[in-house]
């Protein structure tokens, strides 16, 4: 009876919020990847004169987000945030997460994921396994989910059982939009606020966080092998679940910082763009940066891992085709050096790292809150106006098949 009870009083709830006021979004903030990719959802959505934009925060094993004290996101947070705890009791439309949320609403509402990595299949199979991606799906309360191209679809679709309750739409990752605007790559680069030689080349090394990513095969010994001989500016930077679970190799990164004028370290990075316009070549692993690497059409040293198998084979052949591949840091720097003084080698290939990954270029966030506004107030799949999702997600899809 109480059950049934409280359904009724969700469905009149429904009912006045699908027709009245304007569309409630919440933004859900884990970490330091999911302000990057939400943040230009939260610009997009606040043009809009029928969205209301509020954000709130997930604290995770790694003990949550930590907010600037100054600038733009500081900004946001000061006009937006709202705690965990308020937020459960107001009504939203729609609430966007990047990753599995534990947060608990009372009022119906459309749980939205979007993609808190550009990639797809590069993860490792003996590390990870494709129970990771159907978590994702079939075990999570999300209902609209937005992919970064065909075939980040095709694998999270996999595990949707071809029920109503979960929508697709391909939206593209629109993290990446402004690394496709002309004027951002003209902005200063990162080098100059650093304090870096600007009349030396500068690589730019990047770390997942497994345990054979780059930065946990090498440690500081790549580190070293690059900065002693003083060619080079040298900047590295890691996904934050590699410092939380390595605290030892944080500090020991910081202290090279100090060792060496020609080294600077960025364990947390919000946004790439300054670090990636610094770079005149990338050393990274498999961690899907790779792939903002090739949008910069630059050299690359690829880590390929004797021991890490992609779960696509696929991805890990775009990875080799499109770099220079190493293993060891025997003879390290005879491969920069290559790498560098030909750039155009693996050109072609980089662009087919690009065309595979990215879809929507320099359009995806507009897409996604365009699709928003085009649902309006829907308070999940349980609502009356959830035929409206599956309407226009079908439509969108036919699109794809008819181009």
């Amino acid at each position: 009876m109480k059950k049934r009870i409280v359904n009724a009083f969700r469905a009149i709830d429904d009912f006045v919020f699908s027709h009245v006021g304007p569309i409630n979004i919440l933004f859900v903030v884990r970490d330091s990847l999911g302000i990057s990719c939400l943040l230009p959802l939260i610009r997009e959505a606040m043009k809009r004169k029928d969205i209301k934009v509020r954000i709130t925060e997930e604290i995770d094993f790694t003990g949550g987000y930590e907010w600037p004290i100054e600038g733009e996101i500081f900004e946001l947070y000061s006009e937006l945030y709202i705690a965990p705890s308020f937020s459960s009791s107001r009504k939203w439309h729609y609430v966007f997460t990047t990753g599995n949320s534990n947060l608990y609403f009372r009022r119906n509402h459309t749980k939205v994921y979007t993609q808190h990595s550009n990639g797809y299949g590069s993860l490792d199979k003996k590390f990870i396994s494709n129970k990771y991606i159907k978590h994702l799906v079939e075990d999570n309360s999300h209902s609209i989910y937005f992919c970064n191209s065909i075939g980040d679809y095709l694998e999270m679709n996999n595990y949707a059982l071809g029920t109503l309750a979960k929508q697709f739409f391909i939206s593209g990752f629109p993290k990446l939009d402004k690394l496709f605007d002309d004027q951002e790559k003209k902005e200063k680069p990162l080098i100059i606020d650093s304090g870096l030689d600007f009349s030396i080349k500068t690589i730019v090394l990047a770390s997942h966080w497994n345990p054979k990513s780059l930065f946990n095969a090498f440690d500081i010994k790549i580190i070293n092998t690059l900065c002693r001989i003083k060619k080079y500016n040298v900047i590295a930077t890691g996904h934050y679940k590699l410092w939380y679970e390595k605290p030892e190799l944080y500090k020991e990164f910081e202290e090279l910082a100090i060792k060496y004028d020609n080294f600077c370290f960025l364990p947390n990075v919000t946004d790439n763009t300054p670090l990636l316009n610094s770079a005149d070549l990338f050393i990274g692993d498999n961690s899907s940066i790779f792939i903002e690497f090739c949008i910069m059409d630059k050299p690359i040293l690829f880590f390929d891992h004797p021991d890490l198998e992609f779960m696509d084979p696929d991805v890990k052949t775009l990875y080799e085709r499109a770099s220079f591949s190493f293993s060891s840091l025997d003879n390290l720097d005879d491969l920069v050096q290559t790498a560098i003084h030909h750039p155009e080698e693996h050109k072609a290939n980089r662009k087919k790292v690009v065309d595979n990954f990215l879809f929507r270029i320099g359009n995806s966030t507009k897409y996604t809150i365009d699709i928003i506004e085009k649902l309006g107030r829907i308070s999940g799949p349980n609502s009356k106006e959830w035929h409206k999702v599956v309407e226009l997600s079908k439509e969108e899809m036919s699109k794809l098949s008819n181009t």
